[in-house]
């Protein structure tokens, strides 16, 4: 979009600056602004419900109406805060993150400026108290059946079976409580399919903070960076998903072995998303289907090597890792059997 890679098959170009420029969605502001108002969730409304009704998805007309719309952003809106308190408010689960990040960085800070009595995460916390939690499961319910979102499955062992998706739909729908919904996810987690609906929440809390040193780039590093990345790598792997209407995807994290981020099982790919270089006794790739070939890959800040230059699984630069998923050339690589 910027012509800042100017070749997809040319990984050579790619570095990780474009993963950043991308989340700031950088010489692109000029010409392409999003506000969240009330024109911008009528038109989103409107556009959808248009494209649900030309579509062979009947099913996916879940019935919205453009206040719940509102309602779907304060959603969002609250993930960043989690709390009504005045100190989780000013420093959300998010924000307090990248305080920590910015302080080891030796940038000054003073929290005690940060105002953010007329942000929009501010305002989203006290409007969420109004939203019902059949509300809550109705518009989550939209965002699967828009593709906005998708599921994550968590599995913990090789015996226990996922939970069927039209059960989780079920639930959502006939949720009548905060309790229904908590049950909902101790099974799944609902994500976005793109980081962008995070770090446009993002921009509004930094662009109102009263606080010397930090810039809008401060977005695109530290922990958040790391968050948005595998945002994107999951969203990436769920869009490739031709079979279900409802995008998923699967985390490993059998109990006593520890965590694989992505597991795909069409294409055999087990995928450990870090935007550092993990040290190796981190590295679970190897633990899971040791005697089934799958691509293995761990995605790093710099490192690069491949199977078999002493290790068993593939170390790739997150940039590159991202050109080669959105082109479907990760599924390429050379299938390997753990040792």
């Amino acid at each position: 979009m910027t012509g800042k890679i100017s070749n997809y098959s040319d990984y050579t170009a790619v570095d990780n600056t474009h993963f950043a420029d991308y989340l700031l969605l950088k010489d692109l502001e000029s010409n392409l602004r999003v506000h969240f108002d009330g024109t911008y969730f009528n038109n989103f409304y409107t556009d959808t419900q248009s494209a649900n009704e030309a579509s062979s998805l009947t099913s996916s007309l879940v019935e919205l109406g453009d206040g719940d719309l509102q309602a779907m952003a304060d959603l969002v809106a609250y993930k960043l805060s989690e709390d009504r308190s005045y100190a989780k408010t000013v420093a959300p689960k998010v924000g307090a993150r990248e305080f920590r990040s910015l302080e080891k960085q030796q940038i000054p800070l003073d929290k005690s400026s940060v105002d953010l009595s007329d942000a929009f995460v501010s305002v989203s916390v006290e409007h969420l108290v109004g939203v019902t939690a059949s509300d809550k499961g109705r518009i989550l319910e939209f965002l699967l059946w828009a593709g906005i979102a998708s599921v994550e499955f968590t599995k913990i062992d090789e015996v226990t079976q996922l939970q069927a998706i039209h059960n989780i739909l079920g639930a959502l729908r006939n949720a009548k409580s905060d309790d229904d919904l908590k049950e909902i996810f101790k099974q799944v987690s609902i994500c976005f399919t793109s980081p962008l609906f995070y770090t446009r929440l993002g921009r509004d809390i930094f662009n109102r903070m009263r606080v010397q040193g930090i810039t809008e780039e401060d977005l695109a590093t530290g922990a958040l960076l790391g968050m948005m990345l595998e945002t994107y790598v999951r969203g990436g792997f769920t869009g490739r998903d031709e079979i279900s209407t409802i995008q998923t995807s699967v985390k490993l994290n059998y109990v006593g072995i520890g965590e694989v981020d992505i597991y795909c099982k069409y294409g055999r790919l087990l995928c450990e998303v870090t935007k550092d270089n993990k040290e190796p006794d981190k590295v679970r790739l190897n633990e899971y289907f040791k005697e089934t070939p799958h691509i293995r890959v761990l995605t790093t800040e710099n490192e690069y090597a491949e199977p078999p230059d002493g290790v068993d699984y593939y170390k790739i630069p997150y940039a590159k890792f991202c050109c080669m998923l959105d082109t479907g050339d990760i599924f390429k690589l050379e299938a390997t059997v753990a040792d």
